[in-house]
């Protein structure tokens, strides 16, 4: 299968504990959370390295920004907001 986008990262934050995971984005839902290093096909591949990246599978990809609830973001502008805030 073809993904939209994978953001892969070592500290990957999952339901199911912290590790190192690339997680397969397929329109705006996680479609997949793999192993750090899994071929995947994907539009875009972003490695974000040791900076964490939470995900939910199953869930829309976007989040909203506090400051401007009607204002809704792409899952690499949150994953590397998120990452950065800790």
């Amino acid at each position: 299968m073809r993904y939209d986008l994978v953001v892969r990262s070592r500290r990957a934050v999952l339901p199911d504990g912290t590790r190192a995971a690339a997680v397969a984005v397929s329109g705006p839902v996680i479609a997949a959370v793999e192993d750090y290093g899994a071929p995947l096909e994907a539009s875009r591949d972003v490695d974000l390295g040791d900076l964490r990246a939470a995900a939910r599978p199953g869930r829309h990809a976007r989040a909203r920004q506090r400051t401007r609830p009607n204002r809704v973001g792409g899952f690499a502008t949150a994953t590397s907001a998120a990452a950065a805030a800790g």
